[in-house]
């Protein structure tokens, strides 16, 4: 389906128009980006928000009374067109536990025949405009909290929550938390478009340190029917939850193996396993993760599952490792030199 797709290119184009543009501000407290953002969408944008922020993760509700998608008829495909066969997702679902991915999977070779009488499925306008502001929102109010002075970053994200924690213990301090979660739900219908996002992956993006093909992949989108949310202004029906790094990484490499079957370019290969596990090592070592101890591939049609230790698939080099189909980008210093 091309909704998810969609969505991900509409959250990077906005980019390219506001960040060349925007002004640098003061750094702020949390507290007074979540009072920025609040009042960005409701006077600039005329959005009503329900901002839930947790420890770690931001909660965003935006309930719309017009619609998600519009249908529009497509001419039809030519009939005398041989089907065209290609390997899809029928299942995909991945999950943490006890150290361990999981990821169930059953992928099998469909024709894709011609259609008749076909229609599209497109963002409508008004939600898209309203889609770009939360967005534009997000960047002007929280690219520039506060951090500690002379604070640290680890590669691997575990390193960095264990040093948060011993800073909390001595030193009151504030960061941005890891994670936002924007919901628009259209209040009619029942339709609803959740996004999850890491705030660095944005940040990097927005500073053109981080390749549109890659960021793409990283942002976790999905559109649903929830009959709760027909009529609920306030977000009631949502269950705010922290998103954990594991979870958020579970999510993602569901979220890249959708995006190699049904938005690349590049045609996946026969042998599902390898597919699914490339999607596993990539994740992995964007974020630079090692809390974890195995990986579990389930193969729902073959039943057979494989099993991989940490060890052997650390020593797997990511895809985007390679130069093929790959940005490059050369950063500099203030002064003009590259870094």
């Amino acid at each position: 389906m091309k909704h998810s797709i969609q969505l991900t290119t509409l959250t990077i184009l906005i980019l390219a128009v506001i960040f060349g543009c925007s002004p640098v501000p003061a750094r702020k407290t949390l507290s007074e980006a979540h009072e920025k953002f609040l009042k960005i969408c409701e006077e600039t944008y005329g959005l009503k928000v329900i901002l839930t922020p947790l420890k770690n993760t931001v909660w965003i509700y935006i309930p719309i009374k017009g619609n998600i998608y519009d249908l529009k008829a497509t001419k039809s495909s030519d009939s005398s067109q041989k089907p065209t066969p290609k390997p899809s997702i029928n299942f995909i679902e991945g999950d943490f536990k006890n150290s361990s991915f999981k990821i169930d999977y059953d992928i099998s070779i469909t024709n894709a025949y011609p259609q008749k009488g076909g229609y599209s499925i497109s963002q409508n306008e008004e939600f898209n405009k309203a889609y770009r502001h939360i967005y534009e929102a997000i960047l002007r109010s929280y690219f520039d909290v506060e951090k500690l002075p002379g604070q640290r970053e680890f590669e691997d994200p575990r390193r960095n929550t264990i040093r948060e924690k011993m800073i909390e213990t001595h030193i009151r301090t504030e960061k941005t938390p890891d994670f936002f979660i924007v919901v628009f739900a259209d209040v009619t219908n029942g339709i609803q478009s959740k996004t999850i996002f890491y705030i660095e992956d944005y940040k990097r993006y927005a500073t053109q340190s981080l390749p549109y093909d890659e960021y793409a992949k990283r942002l976790i989108s999905e559109v649903t029917g929830v009959e709760e949310a027909i009529g609920d202004l306030t977000g009631e029906h949502l269950k705010y939850d922290e998103i954990t790094w594991p979870e958020f990484l579970a999510k993602q490499i569901t979220s890249r193996a959708k995006f190699k079957y049904q938005h690349s370019h590049f045609i996946p290969g026969d042998d599902a396993k390898e597919e699914i596990l490339t999607c596993v090592v990539d994740t992995i070592s964007a974020y630079g993760f090692s809390d974890f101890q195995s990986v579990s591939l389930n193969d729902l049609r073959s039943e057979v599952t494989y099993e991989l230790e940490k060890e052997e698939l650390l020593k797997r080099k990511s895809s985007t490792d390679s130069s093929q189909g790959q940005y490059h980008v050369i950063e500099f210093d203030p002064a003009g030199r590259m870094k």
